[in-house]
């Protein structure tokens, strides 16, 4: 066996991982803040919506 090939292998690998763990990490932080925003919606126009049925009878 190649022990320096292997080993630059191993080390190819370890950066490759590094860069793939910042992209998932990204994406996970950008759904959170995605889902933050649409829940933020939604009590916006559920408020719009009660505020105008109550103020309506």
């Amino acid at each position: 066996m190649d022990f320096d090939r292997l080993s630059g292998d191993l080390k190819d690998m370890r950066r490759r991982n590094r860069g793939l763990g910042l992209a998932v990490g990204a994406l996970a932080a950008g759904l959170f803040l995605a889902l933050a925003i649409i829940l933020n919606l939604l009590g916006t126009v559920r408020s719009v919506y009660v505020i105008r049925r109550g103020g309506s009878r």
